[in-house]
């Protein structure tokens, strides 16, 4: 069937991308817990893109610079912080997503894993 075929061929090219679960999670995460203040130094300043740490630069949406009549202005933009942290909510089923009502999150228990470290 084409459907089956086409599904697939799918999963292969998301797989061949890095397009996995766990990479979504991630970049969900780096976008609910990113600190904007991460990106200025201890002057107020905006650092480098490159002098930003890995986790902050998958939040920024922009990085622009901007000039008017009273100067040069940098401009940072952040992703929507909580739309990120309403998707992980409902990942975890701590929101329910008919009511919009955040729940208790249910309890798992992990077998095997040594080092949670990083989630």
């Amino acid at each position: 069937m084409k459907t089956d075929r086409f599904k697939k061929q799918f999963a292969i090219f998301l797989d061949d991308n890095g397009f996995s679960k766990e990479r979504v999670m991630s970049e969900v995460k780096a976008v609910a817990f990113g600190n904007l203040a991460n990106c200025f130094d201890e002057f107020g300043l905006v650092k480098k893109i490159s002098d930003i740490d890995p986790m902050t630069q998958k939040a920024l949406a922009a990085f622009d610079l901007k000039a008017d009549d009273k100067g040069e202005h940098q401009q940072v933009k952040m992703h929507n912080k909580l739309k990120a942290l309403e998707l992980l909510m409902k990942a975890y089923g701590m929101l329910d997503a008919q009511t919009a009502t955040v729940q208790e999150p249910t309890v798992t228990t992990i077998e095997g894993v040594e080092n949670l470290e990083g989630i």
